[in-house]
């Protein structure tokens, strides 16, 4: 059996939406944009900063600010920067977040970005909360100590810093998948490192040489388990977190990026296939059927149409499908029921729906289907 990769799609307008190839994922949820357009999403929300220092310049004046601010006109982002109220309440948390790390520079130009700031300005997708204050390297602003606009981390032998436009400086990007890694849930860090490798941010050489060299000890060995586990090929952040989730259910591994081929040619490429289960798994995010990104000018009841006919010829080709989506990824619980259902079942324990009690099964092997190209 071989595997092919996903190839681009063309830039020229199908006569018919063909499901057969689905489209990448959907900038902004959660961030997936490439490294250019999250560096031009920053530099676009530091442009809304209103800095104290720089009031007299702008034809105000710090007390003008503070009267705005009272009355609600502004936002203040930390001591010495503001914001739009209208822009703040449209802002994203990750766009909030990228306000303060923006401001965190803007104030003290000698800080260095890292963790979660660093990956709002590198665009790295995360899928855990965001901090209401800034992170950065510990000895890049005096004193070395953490306050409460300000989290400071320590780090020890070199440290690559990149400049990142109005992001100001920042910590590599593959130093910043590690620092997630380190800190973030297993499947958010997971899905930070798949998409570097996509996006070809990072390598996995790189990233295991960053954290050989990494002094923190807390969280390494959450830290190596996604590196072992990091892949390029992922297509999403749902599918990645999907990855997560059933390696925490202890559920076989499936293979990724398959193409599924009938007598007619290419029946789709899915996100997931277990050969033999003769099962096809598949991450259903609402954006494929609701953005524009996603939709690329067709009816969502025609993309709905073609998706049916897609798991039909799936269907036909021998294979079954089973699909979930962000609620089931909320409640492992929910998606291990599901996954068990279609004959997924791990290592873990595993509620049952009857009693609630908590039994360990794994599935037995289905007949081998052909049809994978």
């Amino acid at each position: 059996m071989t595997h092919s990769r996903p190839t681009r799609p063309s830039d020229a307008r199908p006569t018919r939406y063909d499901a057969t190839r689905r489209p990448p994922p959907a900038p902004g949820h959660p961030s997936v944009d490439a490294p250019a357009d999250a560096l031009e999403r920053v530099e676009r929300l530091a442009r809304e900063l209103v800095l104290t220092r720089d009031a007299g310049t702008t034809g105000g004046a710090p007390r003008t600010l503070v009267r705005a601010h009272a009355a609600g006109e502004l936002v203040r982002v930390r001591r010495g920067a503001y914001v739009g109220t209208t822009v703040w309440e449209a802002a994203t948390a990750e766009e909030r977040h990228a306000l303060r790390a923006c401001a965190a520079t803007a104030l003290f130009p000698g800080v260095v970005l890292s963790h979660q700031s660093a990956a709002v300005a590198w665009g790295v997708p995360r899928t855990d909360g965001w901090d209401e204050v800034a992170h950065v390297c510990a000895g890049a602003a005096s004193g070395g100590r953490s306050t409460s606009q300000l989290v400071q981390h320590t780090f020890g032998g070199e440290l690559e810093v990149v400049a990142r436009g109005s992001a100001g400086r920042c910590v590599g990007a593959e130093r910043t998948v590690v620092d997630l890694a380190l800190t973030d849930s297993f499947a958010s860090a997971l899905a930070s490192a798949d998409w570097a490798l996509r996006v070809g941010l990072a390598g996995h050489d790189g990233l295991a040489r960053v954290l050989s060299g990494h002094a923190a000890v807390l969280g390494r060995a959450r830290a190596e388990r996604v590196l072992a586990h990091a892949d390029g090929r992922s297509g999403s952040v749902g599918e990645s977190v999907s990855r997560a989730r059933m390696l925490e259910l202890g559920l076989p591994r499936p293979q990724l990026q398959v193409e599924v081929r009938d007598a007619d040619g290419l029946a789709g490429r899915v996100d997931f296939a277990w050969e033999d289960l003769a099962l096809v798994g598949e991450f259903d995010g609402r954006a494929k059927y609701l953005r524009e990104e996603y939709l690329g000018g067709w009816d969502p009841g025609e993309v709905v149409w073609a998706e049916k006919r897609r798991e039909d010829r799936l269907r036909g080709a021998g294979w079954r499908v089973v699909r979930w989506g962000w609620d089931d990824l909320a409640d492992r619980t929910r998606l291990a029921r599901l996954l068990a259902a279609a004959g997924l079942r791990g290592a873990r324990a595993v509620p049952t729906e009857a009693s609630g009690r908590r039994e360990v099964r794994r599935g037995p092997a289905g007949r081998r289907r052909g049809g994978v190209a």
